[in-house]
């Protein structure tokens, strides 16, 4: 449920398009209060997981930015510059997304989201030490910085929120 929300606050601002774009028809209310819907629950679901998950230090073995792959989601933000004139339009549209949110979430890469990136957090694709297992493994980060050992929020095993140190 959190990685679909995650999903839909990605295209958050692509909904607000198509609002705008749809000014004074029953698909510009239909885009609002479904804005305001997924922007309300994804804040809700974010500082929910954010407060319970559970904290740990982690050591990275290695950190990739992914902040480059934001770029992915130009081809999708350019869909409100097509006319959206009626009922067969919406529904094309409402598979394109569900198709595209689909593979986000299998392959988690919901974790590149612009709408985080627009809150100052940055992106990372980690390498860390899994002390269970003795193994490396890769998982996503999402911080505002980054630092060596520093204290995280485990989302999943393969999602973290960093922590800033309060200093």
């Amino acid at each position: 449920m959190f990685k679909s929300f995650l999903f839909l606050l990605s295209y958050l601002p692509l909904f607000v398009i198509f609002a705008i774009n749809n000014f004074g028809n029953v698909l510009f209310l239909f885009f609002s209060f479904f804005s305001i819907f997924v922007f309300v629950v994804s804040l809700v679901l974010f500082i929910s997981a954010k407060t319970n998950a559970e904290e740990k230090f982690i050591k990275f073995e290695k950190v990739e930015s992914q902040n480059v792959r934001l770029l992915d989601y130009i081809f999708v933000y350019i869909l409100p510059f097509i006319n959206m004139g009626g009922i067969k339009e919406l529904i094309s549209f409402a598979i394109i997304v569900f198709i595209v949110g689909n593979i986000y979430v299998k392959t988690d890469l919901i974790a590149i989201n612009p709408v985080l990136s627009l809150f100052g957090y940055n992106i990372y694709r980690v390498c860390l030490m899994d002390g269970r297992e003795k193994s490396i493994r890769s998982a996503w980060l999402i911080s505002k910085s980054i630092t060596e050992g520093m204290k995280v929020k485990e989302f999943s095993k393969d999602f973290y929120l960093g922590m800033a140190d309060k200093k």
